[in-house]
C-alpha cells in the first residue's frame, strides 16, 4: 500500500511505519496528530481505518500547505511544474528569500487565495530541493536551510498529491473541523474516551551536539517535554488511547516510567557528516496494551 506523503521532512515516520504498526490500537473513534510533519502515520492510518480526524501543526505554512493539498490540487500542481522546470541555485535563493518577505513585511494570515496556493508551492519546492528535506528557522523565523545538493531533485509527484488530496478529503464527519494551525494542547481540547492520539513531538536530545534544529523560533525544551507528558497524564484519565514518539534517553524513560515503554530501531538520516549517519534507538510509548 503506498502511504508515502507529498513532504521530505526530519523525523518523518514514512521509512518507519512497518515498525510503528504493532503499537497502532486496534480500536478507536476519533483520531488526533498534533506534531503533523509529514503526515506519514496521519495518512497510513487514514488509507486503513477512514475515521474522523484532527490533524494541525504549530508550523502556519506546513498546515497552509496541507490545506492547499486538500483544497486545490490542481492549482497546486501548475505552479510546481514551473518551478520543477526553472530550478537552478538562483532560483532556489530567490525563493527563500520570497518565502522570508511575510515575516516581515504584512500579515500572513491575510494572503487572499493565490498567494495561499503560492506559498504552498514554495513550501513545498524549498522542501524538496533545501539540504535533506530540513524545516529550520532562525529566531526570527525565517527558513534559513541551505540548498541541498542534488542533480536533478524531484519537486514533486503528481500521483502523490492527488492520493494524498483523496486522504485528507476522506473524513467521514464534513463537520469535524480536520486541520488546524493550533498548539498541540489546543488541539486535543476535545480528545475523548476512545479516542486515539498519536504525539511526534521534536525530540529529546540525545547529547549537547544533537539539537541542531530549529522547528520554530522557540525551541522545546525538556520543561515543554514534561508539559506534554501532564497532558499525556490528562489524556490517560479521560481514557483516551496515546501513543508518543521520541529519543530514547534516560530524562524520556523517567518522565514516562508509568507507561508502557518499547524500543524500536531506526536509522539516523540527517548529518553533514554521512559516517554520523547509522541506526540507533528510540522509544515508543503508549498507555494501553492491546497488542
Amino acid at each position: 500500500m503506498n502511504t508515502k506523503p507529498f513532504l521530505k521532512w526530519a523525523g518523518s515516520k514514512s521509512r518507519l511505519i512497518n515498525k510503528l504498526i504493532p503499537y497502532f490500537p486496534k480500536d478507536y473513534t476519533n483520531y488526533f496528530e498534533p506534531f503533523l510533519g509529514s503526515g506519514s502515520v496521519y495518512f497510513y492510518l487514514q488509507s486503513i481505518k477512514n475515521t474522523s480526524a484532527c490533524i494541525s501543526d504549530i508550523n502556519y505554512d506546513l498546515i497552509n500547505t496541507f490545506i492547499v493539498v486538500k483544497l486545490y490540487p490542481n492549482r497546486l500542481l501548475k505552479r510546481l511544474s514551473e518551478y520543477s522546470n526553472l530550478h537552478s541555485i538562483s532560483l532556489y535563493t530567490d525563493t527563500r528569500i520570497k518565502f522570508n518577505i511575510p515575516f516581515n513585511k504584512f500579515n500572513k494570515y491575510e494572503l487572499d487565495l493565490e498567494q495561499h496556493i503560492e506559498r504552498a508551492a514554495i513550501f513545498i519546492y524549498l522542501n524538496k530541493t533545501c539540504f535533506n528535506g530540513l524545516y529550520r528557522v532562525n529566531k526570527r523565523g525565517e527558513f534559513n536551510t541551505p540548498m541541498g545538493n542534488y542533480k536533478k531533485p524531484l519537486i514533486y509527484d503528481e500521483e502523490t498529491i492527488n492520493r494524498c488530496h483523496k486522504l485528507l478529503n476522506s473524513n467521514p464527519d464534513k463537520n469535524f473541523y480536520n486541520i488546524s494551525c493550533v498548539s498541540y494542547n489546543e488541539a486535543l481540547y476535545y480528545a475523548d474516551i476512545n479516542d486515539f492520539v498519536y504525539l511526534d513531538p521534536p525530540y529529546d536530545p540525545v547529547s549537547k551536539t544533537s539539537n541542531f534544529t530549529s522547528y520554530t523560533a522557540n525551541s522545546f525544551s525538556s520543561s515543554d517535554q514534561i508539559e506534554l507528558r501532564n497532558i499525556v497524564n490528562e489524556l490517560t484519565d479521560r481514557k483516551v488511547k496515546v501513543m508518543i514518539s521520541n529519543s530514547d534517553t534516560l530524562f524520556i524513560r523517567d518522565a514516562y516510567k508509568d507507561y508502557n515503554i518499547y524500543e524500536i530501531e531506526t536509522n539516523r538520516s540527517i548529518n553533514s557528516d554521512a559516517s554520523k549517519r547509522g541506526k540507533v534507538k528510540e522509544l515508543v510509548i503508549t498507555n494501553y496494551k492491546e497488542n
